[in-house]
């Protein structure tokens, strides 16, 4: 090392056709710039906030046009007019961007909750509506047995009925035939007078 006249350090030197010191930092040929926010500038519209808002809008606009396609009510259209208003008078800031955001966001979650218990309450009636209609798929086959049955009873009661009538018929018909076999062979057991049919006297 080589010492000064005041007695510091120097630097070491290496001799070549010009003399560079060691100690001297390189300097790198590429170079670029970076920007970056800071206390003095975040209330500042930047490039990035423009392009941030810039793509807020168009992916509103384009959430607005899906959901006037499917018929679904939106409170978008009315946010993005607040919006234009804003933006008429400049940039929106950082913390304007954030407080859209947020309040997009926000609106959006509460619907998406909205919608979510809405889709479970349907569920649950759908359940609900499923479970009666197979209680009645059950109940009915059993109502309509119970109901079969007693009229099959009450046909059977009524055949009984018809057969004891059949039943007595025949047997007076075979009494009657019977007596009418004993008459023929016994016509004295008649007891009809026999004989001619008396004149009553008158003369025609």
């Amino acid at each position: 090392m080589v010492k000064r006249a005041n007695g510091g350090p120097s630097c070491p030197h290496r001799r070549t056709a010009t003399t560079i010191p060691f100690c001297l930092p390189l300097i790198s040929t590429y170079t670029h710039n970076v920007s970056c926010q800071t206390v003095d500038s975040s209330l500042v519209p930047c490039d990035a906030c423009a392009q941030v808002q810039s793509s807020l809008r168009e992916t509103g606009d384009a959430l607005v046009e899906l959901c006037r396609s499917e018929g679904l009510p939106t409170s978008l259209q009315r946010l993005l007019v607040a919006v234009d208003d804003i933006l008429e008078q400049g940039r929106l800031t950082v913390g304007d961007v954030s407080q859209c955001t947020q309040l997009l966001l926000d609106k959006e979650n509460f619907k998406y909750q909205n919608a979510c218990r809405q889709q479970e309450s349907l569920q649950a009636k759908q359940m609900s509506l499923l479970e009666r209609v197979d209680a009645l798929d059950q109940e009915f086959p059993e109502a309509l047995c119970s109901e079969l049955q007693q009229e099959k009873q009450r046909l059977e009661s009524h055949v009984g009925k018809l057969k004891d009538s059949v039943d007595q018929l025949k047997g007076e018909v075979q009494e009657l035939a019977q007596s009418e076999r004993l008459l023929v062979v016994f016509p004295e057991l008649n007891p009809l007078p026999q004989g001619p049919p008396k004149s009553t006297g008158d003369v025609l």
